[in-house]
């Protein structure tokens, strides 16, 4: 089915970019792979809010986890219900995945924190935010990148780097995420035979069946799953319908017509049936 395919592939693929937010998050709260930084408090703000971590990451797992498990659902009412829950995850991880991508936009405009030379000696601060009466900010000027922070070493290319990750990625989550809204409420909407080929319907002209024989009619036959009312055209099958038609294909020849039919009683199929089939 269209819709739980869709959720599983959605789920697995939400998988490795949470990885890589929450690989992302706790990188920057390493800066020049040291500890000390994060345990005296000189981490950038927008890295300790850990967006990476509970966001794009723990949140957006647990509605991958869900949108997987919910593909394997069955029935019509825990299929809906299922969907409904989706949604849910899914608004959930939208949510989520665009906080992260905000939080991570304004910490790379913003710059990291840093040691560097003030008019009152080395301090710790934001040298490298826009500032009008300065600069308009550093992501277009890399003379600032190496000459203003004295410590940790080279932390605004590392900044830059792990923010631009963590915020591409989560902003493609929350496009999947959104798209996963859509994907479920058309689950929820149209139920659990959208897209669904397991047992197909056979619009065709000029096929049906009447006792045990397939005779020329003029209009559109339905195949479905158990006899009609005395007086109707379509009638159900216990097998899928285009196994028992391609079936009854097998069973028949070619007149000089070019017209199928039955050896044993001569009723005819149409010749444009085989092409469907």
């Amino acid at each position: 089915m269209c819709v739980s395919r869709c959720l599983q592939c959605i789920g697995v693929s939400l998988v490795p970019m949470a990885i890589i937010c929450m690989l992302s998050n706790v990188l920057l709260l390493l800066p020049d792979w040291k500890i000390h930084f994060l345990l005296e408090g000189h981490v950038t703000r927008e890295a300790t809010w850990a967006t990476g971590l509970w966001g794009s990451g723990f949140l957006v797992l647990l509605g991958a986890r869900s949108f997987v498990q919910s593909s394997r659902t069955r029935g019509c009412c825990a299929f809906r219900s299922q969907m409904f829950c989706q949604v849910l995850y899914s608004l959930l991880g939208l949510l989520a995945s665009c906080t992260c991508s905000l939080v991570s936009a304004t910490g790379l405009s913003q710059g990291p924190l840093c040691l560097y030379n003030s008019s009152s000696g080395l301090t710790w601060g934001v040298p490298l935010q826009p500032q009008p009466d300065r600069h308009s900010g550093y992501l277009y000027n890399q003379s600032l990148w190496s000459g203003v922070c004295v410590e940790p070493c080279s932390v605004v290319q590392w900044n830059l780097v792990l923010f631009g990750v963590m915020g591409a990625t989560s902003a493609l989550q929350a496009v999947i995420c959104g798209f996963s809204v859509l994907n479920s409420l058309l689950g929820l909407i149209l139920g659990q035979g959208f897209c669904h080929n397991k047992v197909r319907t056979l619009l065709y002209l000029g096929v049906e069946k009447c006792s045990d024989r397939i005779v020329r009619t003029t209009r559109p036959t339905t195949l479905r799953h158990h006899p009609p009312p005395e007086g109707e055209t379509s009638f159900r099958l216990r097998q899928p319908a285009w196994i028992f038609m391609r079936n009854q294909l097998r069973n028949s020849q070619i007149n000089s017509t070019g017209q199928y039919y039955y050896p044993k009683d001569g009723a005819i199929l149409l010749p444009g049936l085989a092409q469907k089939l």
